[in-house]
């Protein structure tokens, strides 16, 4: 048993904090068997999640401007793809 595996408590990377081993979820692939983070810090993570991922619909609207284009004007679209694909030695 590795020596890390027997201290009573561990300190969250994210916070700071020193807390029992019990407050760490189990990771075993970590030397100490434990997540970095506290369960605290995980679940704050979790419920602010969907605020960081708050890019996604301009992403998808940008997907959708392209496909308008690509719908606005096919054949500069294949005559683009057929470049690209001669650049990168790929067959049309």
């Amino acid at each position: 048993m590795d020596s890390l595996q027997t201290l009573p408590t561990k300190t969250c990377s994210k916070c700071g904090q020193a807390k029992p081993r019990t407050a760490f979820f189990a990771h075993r692939g970590r030397r100490d068997g434990l997540q970095s983070w506290c369960r605290d810090c995980i679940a704050e993570r979790n419920r602010t999640g969907p605020q960081r991922r708050s890019h996604r619909p301009a992403l998808l609207a940008h997907h959708g401007a392209v496909d308008d284009l690509i719908a606005a004007h096919p054949d500069e679209f294949e005559r683009l793809l057929a470049a690209r694909r001669a650049a990168v030695g790929l067959s049309t």
